[in-house]
């Protein structure tokens, strides 16, 4: 195996997965770190998702084409789409 060791269970309440398997090494730590970049990736969708809605129930755009039009946007803005997306929303709820 790689540079870790895997020594059976161990049993503590405060430990992650890999440490109650025995496992040492960087794997806890990159598993969190997958996690944690999991749930971004989830928020961020949530967000873009809620933009695309926006635009499909203000400009009267189909799915796809709001999608194109947030890309095309934050090309032209030099912005990343979820923070043109963030923007979107927040724009939409002062309107609410």
């Amino acid at each position: 195996m790689g540079s870790h060791e895997c020594n059976g269970p161990v049993q503590s309440p405060n430990i992650t997965g890999f440490e109650r398997r025995g496992c040492t090494g960087r794997q806890p730590q990159f598993a969190a770190e997958r996690a944690d970049n999991l749930r971004q990736a989830i928020g961020d969708r949530k967000v873009i998702e809620r933009a695309k809605g926006v635009l499909m129930k203000r400009a009267m755009l189909d799915e796809p084409t709001a999608f194109r039009r947030l890309q095309e946007l934050g090309s032209e803005k030099n912005l990343k789409l979820v923070e043109l997306a963030r923007q979107i929303v927040t724009a939409d709820e002062a309107f609410q």
